[in-house]
């Protein structure tokens, strides 16, 4: 046999064997969409029962739902390459429905593992996979793994990017409600300093209470340190920045709660507060307010 009639065959062997897999695949696609709600429908609530995981039936819509989608992206899958899989992500909880019912992560995680192995185990059990057929059924395993690998990929970077999220919508809140500006008169507002602050935290109440303190046409601050918690430099120059920021704005500034400790901070820091009256207890700076 010379080249040019070896290179035909092979060609044509090639061909045969890319017809066959198309065949095999379309028979797959066919059987996937024919049988699909049936197949999530069985192994669904199993899966559930087995991981100990309690729903309602609005859970169980949800599932319903999201599977429906991921297993069209499975027959999808079957007709593109797995760089076009990943371009077309799709997450499980796309919508955050168990992110926001406080559903954890493993537990997400569980139920596409589950379903997925039950899935596998259900196929190879079907007449669709024969044993003529085991290169091609391999292909389809390939296939459904690297699929449901994809969305808990996407899944967990959706998780951890709204938790992230959250995290930084309480940090606000907290910030928020750490340092609130409380009127006790037309013009004058008490801030009081409640816990501990991180660097950036403090960062936070800066620039909120410059803010707010130009927004309300606040006259005069008094910021209270009696339920401040530690003693940090770093914390000490921010707030003595806020101090020099509120003059500028036009607010006049008072403090009172300093304990000696802080007091002793501000010193070795060389931070001048001659220019500020200071008060060792609250009452005494409301006392001195019209």
């Amino acid at each position: 046999m010379n080249f040019r009639h070896t290179r035909q065959y092979v060609l044509t062997y090639y061909a045969r064997g890319v017809n066959l897999v198309r065949q095999f695949n379309n028979r797959v696609v066919d059987y996937f969409r024919e049988h699909q709600n049936d197949v999530i429908r069985t192994l669904l609530p199993k899966n559930l029962e087995e991981l100990n995981i309690k729903f309602t039936e609005q859970d169980l819509h949800i599932h319903y739902e999201m599977l429906h989608l991921l297993l069209d992206r499975v027959t999808s899958s079957l007709k593109i390459s797995k760089e076009e899989i990943s371009k077309n992500e799709l997450g499980y909880d796309s919508l955050n429905y168990f992110f926001n019912q406080g559903v954890q992560l493993k537990e997400t995680v569980a139920v596409l593992g589950s379903f997925r192995l039950s899935l596998l185990k259900y196929l190879r059990n079907s007449k669709i996979i024969d044993g003529n057929d085991l290169e091609e059924g391999l292909q389809i395993y390939e296939t459904i793994i690297f699929a449901f690998d994809e969305a808990i990929r996407i899944t967990t970077q959706q998780f951890n990017n709204q938790t992230e999220q959250n995290k930084q919508t309480m940090e606000n809140e907290l910030d928020n409600v750490a340092a609130p500006i409380v009127f006790i008169n037309d013009d004058d507002a008490v801030m009081p300093l409640v816990g501990g602050f991180s660097s950036s935290r403090m960062d936070s109440v800066v620039n909120n209470t410059l803010n707010q303190v130009v927004k309300l046409d606040v006259r005069k601050l008094i910021i209270d340190f009696s339920g401040f918690v530690g003693v940090s430099t770093v914390i000490f120059q921010k707030l003595f920045e806020l101090i020099g920021g509120l003059k500028l704005v036009g607010t006049k500034v008072e403090i009172s709660g300093f304990s000696p400790k802080m007091a002793k901070t501000f010193t070795e820091l060389g931070l001048d507060l001659t220019h500020v009256p200071v008060y060792g207890q609250l009452r005494h700076a409301l006392a001195s307010s019209p």
